[in-house]
């Protein structure tokens, strides 16, 4: 089903704009461009290129949503079933590299400075309003296989997720290992790696990222809060303040 307000397109008949190779793609792979993301490409704000990579000579299934402003966006897909979503507003350098069964999808006003997502059978969802610095990667998966030598057992299989609230930003150099997610207004700081859940509104930092002050939040101007961020800090206020 095509989204409201967006314009189907065979992986095969894609816009000129558009870097890509047919081949190796499934009649059944669809992209579905926003109206104001069709206009980006065709003035060249926005870079979009699509590729196959890894073993599977045909892919399938794959169906992303874009309603992205401005950057570059580059998607490797690299098995069958893949699911993308850019969010409204979103912008900047993404570079995603998708696998099995890989569900990724970025809410809307989400910027990126250099963002990698490795997604394998897995589930990444980033709430809206976030910025990434560059260097950012999203390891969502273990990609290979850990193996219980007595057992002969694989004991990192299965289905793995990443959740990013609203409003989080994530420091230049920073890494979210799999199955942690990162509550809403939090920031981690500048090559931190996450390997626990992190607590909403807090800055988390270090190698793993420790919680190391409580009760803040960021703004993307270092002299003003926009009307939106304002709105958020009242949100989070407690009725004492």
């Amino acid at each position: 089903m095509t989204p409201a307000g967006m314009t189907p397109f065979a992986f095969d008949a894609l816009p000129a704009w558009v870097e890509y190779d047919p081949a190796g793609f499934a009649d059944d792979c669809v992209l579905h461009l926003a109206a104001a993301t069709l206009a980006a490409g065709e003035a060249g704000r926005l870079v979009l290129r699509i590729a196959r990579h890894g073993p599977v000579p045909m892919v399938g299934a794959i169906d992303v949503a874009l309603s992205c402003l401005s950057g570059r966006l580059h998607l490797y897909f690299g098995y069958d079933g893949a699911r993308v979503d850019f969010g409204p507003g979103s912008r900047g350098t993404w570079h995603l590299h998708l696998w099995r069964e890989a569900n990724v999808r970025i809410g809307a006003r989400t910027t990126s400075n250099g963002t990698r997502i490795v997604c394998d059978r897995a589930d990444v969802e980033c709430g809206e309003d976030c910025m990434f610095s560059d260097g950012v990667l999203l390891q969502s998966t273990d990609q290979h296989g850990i193996v219980d030598v007595r057992t002969g057992r694989i004991v990192n299989g299965g289905r793995r997720r990443n959740a990013i609230g609203r409003h989080v930003w994530l420091g230049r150099g920073s890494t979210l290992m799999p199955d942690v997610s990162i509550g809403e207004g939090t920031v981690v700081g500048t090559g931190s790696i996450v390997t626990a859940n992190l607590p909403a509104l807090c800055i988390a930092a270090g190698v793993p990222a420790r919680v190391v002050k409580e009760g803040v939040t960021w703004s993307r101007d270092t002299d003003e809060l926009t009307d939106e961020e304002m709105a958020l800090l009242e949100g989070w206020r407690s009725p004492e303040v």
